[in-house]
């Protein structure tokens, strides 16, 4: 299995293990005239995306849509200094009758290399905006219901995938070669039995992810697509994995992290990361025609083939009952039986992997993955029964204020002193010799965020901002104590829908709200 590099853990740079912080808001202008009558909802952003195809350190620009807008925005890289941090670069309004927008997906022209913002919606039409020239590329049509999502190819921006109402995923190209047929393959038949709600690409552009309102999440192996201009798309009838026991609801957001999945659905409370057993994309790709046909359950059947089918382990036994493997989970408080909720995944070299969500009551979550990992080696570290006790291990910083031991021992407060503090909270050198030497009411703590013996238990956000909702001036402040970091907004109730992550090296987020 493929599995995304780590970097060296450096227990000593603490900076490396810093989480972003909330720096501003913008509240984009209320489209809510611009509905049809009787809609009679509030103008909401349901998607925010950066382009990907800027120089790495060049002033990000980002796309945030509405139901009849989409805003092409540019953040400034200064933000600290006080001055605005974002500015309209371009507003394109739709006015189409039953337009109503709720996802995109940057790509680029495949001959000018020219960014192109595709956004899609109610209608079920992919409409592609030439944000340079402020006008309307291509449309693409076919789709038998609306559009949840849209995805671009990793591999060629010119591919974009399409999640519909309608049960199926369509893969489109850019490419004028296929000017007369831009639909290059139809993943449905017995892939969803309802509408899919979420795709995403693997890095090498081969497998793709869905999921969608029949709890299902899929797992497709494209075919090869035609170079050719062809006068009918490739039906595509069977993914090579098909499970709706990972999740027990909606499930309206997957991603790819390396060959490990996440997932999260409406109801559970939880992002899911989890395996499919055997699937490596290391390994060639599995021919269509070992793709699993739906089965009638019989008595006799293992529980698990009832809801799983998989090209990677095709039959299950008491000797080997899984075909899918839980690794981790991470709580999401409070978001009820609302769907449409995205995460996202941060994953840049050289940087952590940081996956941030936010729901329904105002709070931005984040999890830095590679504290989970640098927490665990480090236990491990001090419990090793072979390890000196007369060895010093640090603890880090990101593991947040210490609390005095209770085994009456002092804690190293300078290199080489005896002297301790009993203080309740310690800010020293954190140096420890033994597990007793840390305060078990801090060990609970960590355990919850960041220990994974446990793949029952799901982790408590790294980091977790709250925004207050009661309306004010915007007040940003460092919190007290810990807590939370309260901010105040003009609108009012905040739903998060969507987060979004720079390509640069300032790894900025933001987030699509209620406006």
């Amino acid at each position: 299995m493929a599995t995304p590099g780590h970097l060296p853990i450096k227990y000593d740079d603490d900076a490396a293990f810093d989480l972003p912080e909330l720096a501003a808001h913008l509240v984009l202008e209320d489209d809510t005239r611009f509905l049809t009558a009787g809609d009679t909802s509030v103008g909401e952003v349901f998607a925010v995306k950066f382009c990907p195809y800027q120089p790495m350190d060049a002033d990000p620009v980002f796309a945030a849509v509405s139901k009849k807008h989409v805003a092409i925005c540019k953040l400034w890289k200064d933000y600290n200094s006080g001055a605005s941090v974002f500015k309209t670069i371009k507003l394109i309004r739709d006015d189409d009758d039953g337009v109503s927008n709720c996802c995109c997906t940057w790509t680029r022209d495949p001959i000018t290399g020219v960014p192109y913002i595709c956004v899609a919606g109610f209608d079920g039409i992919v409409k592609v905006y030439d944000i340079i020239q402020e006008k309307l590329v291509e449309s693409f049509t076919g789709h038998g219901g609306g559009i949840n999502d849209l995805a671009t190819s990793p591999v060629d921006p010119a591919i974009i995938a399409s999640a519909s109402d309608d049960t199926t995923v369509r893969i489109w190209t850019l490419d004028p070669k296929h000017r007369e047929q831009p639909c290059l393959c139809i993943l449905g038949g017995e892939g969803h039995i309802a509408e899919v709600l979420t795709a995403a690409f693997h890095d090498n552009g081969t497998f793709l992810l869905t999921g969608g309102h029949d709890h299902r999440i899929n797992l497709w192996t494209l075919p090869e697509l035609p170079t050719e201009c062809r006068e009918a798309p490739i039906q595509v009838h069977y993914p090579h994995f098909s499970t709706s026991a990972v999740h027990g609801g909606i499930v309206d957001c997957v991603a790819f992290y390396g060959d490990y999945i996440l997932s999260k659905a409406h109801q559970d409370n939880i992002i899911v990361l989890w395996e499919i057993l055997g699937f490596s994309s290391e390994d060639p790709p599995p021919a269509e025609s070992i793709a699993p046909l739906p089965q009638i359950p019989r008595p006799h059947d293992h529980p698990a083939t009832q809801f799983t089918r998989s090209a990677f382990v095709p039959t299950v036994s008491a000797e080997c009952p899984l075909q899918y493997d839980r690794r981790m989970q991470f709580h999401t408080p409070k978001c009820g039986e609302m769907f449409f909720l995205r995460f996202q995944l941060h994953l840049q070299p050289d940087q952590h992997p940081i996956l941030v969500f936010a729901n329904p009551a105002g709070e931005i979550f984040m999890w830095d993955l590679e504290r989970v990992r640098a927490y665990n080696d480090l236990m491990s570290r001090i419990n090793d029964p072979n390890r000196s006790k007369n060895e010093p291990v640090r603890l880090p910083k990101w593991l947040g204020r210490l609390r005095a031991p209770n085994n009456g021992k002092p804690v190293s407060s300078g290199k080489g002193s005896q002297r301790g503090s009993q203080t309740p909270e310690i800010d020293s050198n954190r140096i420890v010799y033994d597990i007793s030497d840390i305060n078990p009411r801090n060990i609970a703590d960590w355990q919850a965020r960041y220990s994974v013996t446990d793949r029952d238990h799901a982790l408590e956000p790294h980091s977790r901002t709250e925004v207050d909702i009661r309306g004010g001036d915007f007040n940003s402040g460092k919190g007290q104590k810990g807590g939370p970091r309260r901010y105040r907004v003009v609108k009012d109730p905040l739903v998060g829908r969507q987060a979004s992550w720079s390509p640069g090296v300032s790894g900025v987020w933001l987030l699509g709200v209620r406006i």
